[in-house]
């Protein structure tokens, strides 16, 4: 064997070492991106698993809002009901019960009328007046 044979096999083995080493670093690299792809994907697994828990009990918790609401609007609206025939009821008892001031007055005239009436007769008809 003589000295180029010998520098081309020197020659082969470095390029060989040399490929053999960036094919290694390659693989650790496409290992490395492998596994932070992995991460990823499970940290996003893990993040779309607590927003759709979040987003379930944020929707339990709008729909029993929403219960207590229409409960109390229902609660509402009979007392508003109750209130109506209340106020409808009062309304027709006025004229009945309360008195107005010029009804009383005119009342009164005509009492005041009938008493100076009988006091007139009762006096012989000698009135002040």
């Amino acid at each position: 064997m003589d000295f180029n044979g010998f520098m081309q096999i020197v020659q082969t083995l470095i390029i060989g070492t040399l490929g053999w080493i960036v094919k290694r670093y390659i693989d650790k690299n496409d290992q490395a991106i492998a596994d932070n792809n992995k991460k990823i994907d499970d940290t996003i697994a893990k993040f779309d698993d607590k927003t759709s828990k979040a987003i379930s009990n944020l929707n339990e918790n709008i729909n029993g809002a929403i219960a207590k609401l229409d409960r109390k609007i229902e609660d509402v609206d009979k007392k508003h009901g109750d209130l109506q025939k209340e106020f409808q009821s009062l309304k027709a008892e006025m004229p009945l019960v309360y008195t107005l001031r010029e009804d009383f007055v005119r009342v009164m005239n005509g009492v005041d009328d009938k008493l100076n009436k009988i006091l007139y007769n009762r006096s012989g008809g000698n009135s002040s007046e």
